[in-house]
């Protein structure tokens, strides 16, 4: 398990206008495939500039902005758990903290939030779950063209979870300037 304390990157930027570089995104979730911790999200913000509290990070899941961690045990006796959230918490922190800055009140981002990132990430997970049952039973019966097969598949999700991600902040910018228009 990681500490709690860590920092999430070293080296870590965000732009000016509140994007997190698809780079650092990448560097955060190869680190941290599992997920990473309030804390962690909290230290990369601080570490970038960004001003951010563990308190706001909690009132942003409440609003549900954020997607909820999911609890995972300590090792040892009587540690308890953590909570543990999904690397793209960072993404969607920066666009939350960008909208904000913007001027955009929390009923209008809200609205822009229809289209949730946890979504894609349940379906990424959902995704994973299968080709690892499909993994798992090319090494009980290896194949190398079934084997090259779910390879592909690995790509072609990682390119449907990116498009999904893309679509969905164009639609929520899409739907900010139409609101601007009016």
């Amino acid at each position: 398990m990681m500490d709690g304390n860590a920092r999430v990157d070293d080296n870590a930027t965000i732009s000016a206008d509140g994007d997190v570089p698809e780079g650092t995104l990448a560097a955060l979730e190869a680190r941290w495939p599992n997920g990473v911790t309030s804390a962690q999200v909290v230290a990369f913000f601080q570490g970038c500039g960004v001003r951010l509290s563990e308190a706001t990070f909690r009132r942003y899941v409440q609003l549900g902005f954020l997607p909820r961690c999911r609890r995972v045990g300590r090792k040892g006796k009587h540690r308890g758990s953590q909570g543990i959230y999904p690397t793209v918490v960072v993404r969607r922190l920066a666009e939350v903290k960008r909208l904000l800055d913007e001027g955009r009140t929390i009923e209008e981002i809200r609205g822009l939030f229809r289209v949730r990132e946890d979504d894609v990430q349940e379906v990424r997970e959902r995704l994973a779950t299968i080709l690892g049952a499909l993994e798992d039973q090319l090494r009980e019966t290896p194949d190398e063209i079934l084997a090259r097969d779910v390879a592909e598949l690995r790509g072609t999700v990682a390119a449907l979870e990116s498009g999904l991600r893309r679509v969905a902040a164009d639609v929520a910018r899409g739907r900010l300037r139409a609101q601007m228009a009016v």
